[in-house]
């Protein structure tokens, strides 16, 4: 009899597991229908709506169809409904999911390099890095990352370039070491932030160098016209390619902070993995980064900020300003920028395109693109970048 009960039991244990183990294959059948169905939706809703341009309707860099009319209609209601229902059952079941896979503990991020922190007003302190040759350098690099990014992102530039020149790069307000907040995360307020930073530092022979939104930032701050600065390098900048008040609603209603905490772990390695051509392993740290702060207390606040971010690029563009633009530019992208331009909005536009409406609109700028890039250009040519970084820095220094 007790052998009896002992098979009983061991019979029960195995159907639990099966059942347990079928359950699991079928959610992640039904979520993979998920994604597909919304990726589907997205591509579709893309491309039946035209793509239109933004207000102004001379921007070549808006849309590929010159007799695209903008409009001020809202997205599909509709489309908006299915996305937020998808949204919110994913968010439940993986929030459920991730409790049940907390690690008992999360090490801080350890950056190359030692982390110094600026307070630059009562409720903002920014942390940096501080790097350079012994001596007086002649100029001082002052490098500004992207959305969703941080210092670390200038890890492979600051190497080689720290050799001759200073070479400073801050985390913004809201990312990676700096202090959180519920700050207004436009582009004018993190142009204020690096002035002000870098009047705390008493930065001198300043160039710019900005990737992605922080490109956008350092052209508005070039714009604001309050910091002495002697150039600057865009990389895969963000801003230039524009959008019409419809796809800016779509955009924003779309992107969402549900939408980051959703975002399963395997998704988070294929967004990384977008950033590049082809993604390299000495580039992998920036995902185990990313899937620590998933487990942390501050992740909340930083799928908060990610949306807001977004919004305020598309609400700062500056492609009607880029004339203003007085100082020396370099403008790099990669010939392979997945990110820029927008696929699903402007599927006809290439990077070449956006990067040859920069050059053309910006006084005293070059544009280079680099072969087998994408949009994390900085990292993967690093090399090149540097050698770009530095012939360009000379050459101004000549002037």
């Amino acid at each position: 009899m007790l052998e009896c009960d002992r098979v009983k039991v061991a019979l029960t244990i195995v159907i639990f597991i099966q059942i347990y183990y079928i359950k699991v294959l079928i959610i992640r059948f039904l979520y993979k229908c998920f994604i597909g169905l919304t990726l589907f939706c997205i591509s579709l809703d893309a491309r039946l709506r035209p793509n239109l341009i933004s207000r102004n309707t001379t921007n070549p860099v808006s849309s590929a169809d010159p007799k695209a009319q903008g409009s001020n209609e809202p997205a599909p209601k509709a489309l908006i409904v299915t996305y937020k229902i998808i949204g919110m059952s994913l968010l439940l079941y993986f929030s459920q999911l991730s409790a049940q896979n907390q690690p008992e503990a999360v090490e801080a991020w350890t950056y190359a390099y030692d982390v110094h922190y600026a307070d630059i007003d009562d409720s903002t302190k920014i942390a940096y890095i501080d790097e350079g040759p012994d001596e007086e350098a002649a100029a001082t690099l002052l490098f500004i990352h992207g959305l969703g990014s941080n210092l670390q992102a200038w890890r492979k530039n600051i190497a080689e370039l720290s050799e001759t020149y200073r070479c400073v790069a801050l985390d913004l307000p809201g990312y990676g070491k700096s202090s959180l907040g519920d700050y207004p995360f436009t582009m004018t307020f993190f142009a204020d932030a690096v002035r002000r930073f870098s009047e705390q530092l008493e930065l001198e022979n300043i160039t710019l160098i900005g990737h992605s939104m922080g490109g956008q930032v350092a052209m508005h701050t070039v714009l604001k016209g309050d910091l002495e600065l002697t150039g600057m390098v865009l990389l895969a900048p963000a801003g230039i390619e524009t959008f019409s008040v419809q796809d800016e609603a779509w955009l924003k209603q779309v992107v969402t902070p549900q939408l980051i905490k959703m975002t399963p772990p395997a998704q988070v390695v294929k967004n990384f993995e977008a950033n590049f051509h082809d993604m390299p392993d000495d580039a992998r740290f920036m995902i185990e980064d990313r899937m620590q702060l998933i487990e942390t207390p501050e992740f909340e606040a930083f799928a908060e900020m990610i949306p807001r971010c977004m919004a305020g690029m598309l609400d700062e563009p500056v492609y009607d300003r880029l004339g203003d633009i007085a100082i020396p530019t370099l403008i790099i992208y990669g010939e392979s920028d997945g990110l820029i331009p927008n696929k699903y909005l402007h599927p006809d536009l290439k990077v070449e395109q956006v990067g040859e409406a920069a050059q053309e609109a910006i006084p005293n700028s070059k544009l280079t693109l680099l072969p087998e890039a994408g949009h994390f250009v900085q990292w993967e040519k690093a090399t090149l970048v540097n050698r770009a970084i530095e012939d360009f820095v000379e050459t101004r220094s000549m002037d």
